[in-house]
């Protein structure tokens, strides 16, 4: 049996209107994914900025994590919490408001190799409510109403169950190649994606 799959998604938003949103942006994917990745427990990071400006949270960070060893307190307060790029000494949890959410991976389907993904790369969430344990029937649902292949040029869909919240699963998509799509057009895709997944599952939806 492989080992669990955990991931930890942190959502962020700024709350000190002195810093600049370019310099937050620049300071998080730039310095701070790669520190989290120096705890040598993730394994990968990525970094994404909400095409709505409506979102509650602008950024989210998504780290695929071996184990979670770097969430204990003496490991944790090795990741910097300052930067002269942000043009202050306060912390970064004093400027910004985080809301992050733990996860293990239930299963994940693929669509082709899962590399080359460019910068023009887009994550599909939604998360939602499952009382049931079954996760080999989430994944037949899943395959059985051909939820990968939904928005052309999808690239992997994968489940999670949380470590908390026991019944407030995450479903995400990773779509590429959506150059002719229009930015404000794309809200509407995702939110299509939702309904698309919440109907087939058959289950109450409660959105990230």
């Amino acid at each position: 049996m492989s080992a669990p799959q955990f991931w930890l998604y942190a959502q962020s938003r700024l709350k000190d209107p002195t810093i600049k949103d370019e310099a937050f942006r620049q300071w998080y994917q730039d310095y701070h994914v790669p520190d989290v990745l120096q705890t040598g427990s993730v394994s990968r990071g990525a970094f994404y900025q909400a095409i709505s400006p409506n979102k509650p949270y602008r950024w989210l960070a998504a780290y695929q994590c071996d184990d979670l060893d770097f969430m204990q307190p003496e490991n944790f307060a090795r990741i910097p919490k300052t930067h002269t790029l942000l043009g202050t000494t306060k912390s970064c949890l004093e400027v910004a408001d985080f809301d992050t959410r733990l996860f293990q991976q239930s299963f994940v389907l693929r669509n082709g190799e899962d590399g080359g993904l460019g910068r023009d790369r887009y994550l599909l969430t939604c998360s939602f409510h499952c009382g049931s344990g079954d996760f080999k029937q989430l994944e037949k649902q899943c395959v059985e109403g051909d939820l990968l292949h939904a928005i052309p040029g999808s690239r992997w869909l994968k489940i999670s169950r949380p470590l908390e919240d026991e019944d407030t699963y995450l479903g995400s998509m990773i779509v590429q190649a959506l150059g002719d799509v229009d930015k404000e057009d794309l809200g509407r895709l995702e939110e299509d994606w939702r309904s698309y997944l919440a109907d087939t599952l058959g289950l109450q939806r409660q959105f990230l």
